[in-house]
C-alpha cells in the first residue's frame, strides 16, 4: 500500500492558546501558562463550584495519612479541602520569559 507524502502534511494551527488543559497567554514580555480552565472542570465535577476557598490545601495540624486501600469520611473531607485550595488558587500560573541562555543543562535521577 503506497501512501502520498501530501497525506500526511502537517498544517500549522497557528498560534498555541491551548493545549493539554494548559491555556497560553502571550504577552509583551513572554507568555503565561494557566491550568484554570482545566481546574474549574474539576470543581466543578466536584459539586463545589461555590466552596469557600482555604489558603493550604492539607490541615496544617492533624496529620491525616493516606489509605487509598481504606478511604474513610476524613480522606474525603481531605480531598474537599485539596478542592477548596484550587478554588482560591485559580489565578495562579506560570510566567514564561525569553532568556539568553542558549545551553541546556540536565540532571538524571539514578532512580
Amino acid at each position: 500500500m503506497a501512501f502520498l507524502a501530501s497525506e500526511f502534511a502537517m498544517k500549522d494551527p497557528g498560534p498555541l492558546n491551548y493545549f493539554l488543559g494548559i491555556h497560553v497567554t502571550r504577552h509583551k514580555d513572554g507568555m503565561f501558562l494557566s491550568q484554570c480552565k482545566y481546574a474549574e472542570e474539576i470543581i466543578d465535577r466536584a459539586g463545589m463550584s461555590f466552596c469557600k476557598a482555604t489558603s493550604t490545601p492539607v490541615e496544617t495540624k492533624p496529620k491525616v495519612c493516606l489509605h487509598m486501600h481504606a478511604p474513610r469520611e476524613v480522606h474525603m473531607h481531605a480531598l474537599k479541602r485539596i478542592i477548596c485550595y484550587i478554588q482560591g488558587t485559580l489565578d495562579y500560573g506560570l510566567h514564561l520569559y525569553p532568556s539568553s541562555v542558549t545551553d541546556l543543562l540536565s540532571y538524571p535521577d539514578a532512580d
